[in-house]
């Protein structure tokens, strides 16, 4: 029997309780702090650089990544705590290309302070990568292929004083590639 798929209906409802703002950009969705301990990624379609999605199989993309996140969370990697996916009401005036009143599934998790790898130009920043790189062998021995794995997907936090990895939407586990 085939699994049901979610709808947004389906999703628990996160009121936004101030104006979201978006912090980053990537292949899948866009990164908006929605609270101050939250960001919430919402998927957005590669083809139409800057439409969100709420179809059926957004919300399959960003559910899978959420269940890798709480694996790595749980399995000790550095990563930004995973809250869940949740069902968004832009209730609140949205940023641009996000509809007033319009729901969107997104991936709930704690905001971490701080700066992307990618433009990171500390003198320490050997020291930095070696750390992104450490948590990435732990993803991997808990059976994961880092695919996308790159400076642009570590946050380094010199707040908390560790480098967390912030997106898995193209992994995959080891026995799930054939």
């Amino acid at each position: 029997m085939e699994a049901q798929q979610l709808t947004l209906q389906d999703l628990r409802l996160y009121s936004l309780q101030q104006e979201p703002q978006k912090v980053a950009v990537g292949m899948e969705g866009f990164i908006y702090r929605i609270s101050e301990n939250h960001v919430a990624k919402i998927p957005h379609d590669r083809n139409v650089d800057e439409w969100l999605r709420n179809d059926e199989s957004a919300i399959e993309s960003i559910v899978n990544e959420y269940k890798i996140a709480r694996e790595l969370f749980d399995g000790g990697v550095c990563v930004p705590k995973p809250e869940g996916v949740f069902n968004i009401h832009m209730g609140l005036e949205p940023p641009v290309l996000l509809e007033r009143g319009r729901d969107y599934p997104g991936f709930v998790m704690e905001y971490i302070p701080g700066e992307s790898l990618e433009g990171y130009m500390g003198r320490d920043y050997g020291l930095r990568v070696a750390m992104y790189d450490e948590e990435l062998e732990k993803a991997e021995e808990l059976g994961f292929l880092t695919i996308d794995a790159e400076d642009c997907n570590g946050i380094w936090s010199p707040v908390k004083g560790k480098v967390y990895i912030c997106d898995f939407g193209e992994w995959r586990r080891k026995e799930d590639v054939h």
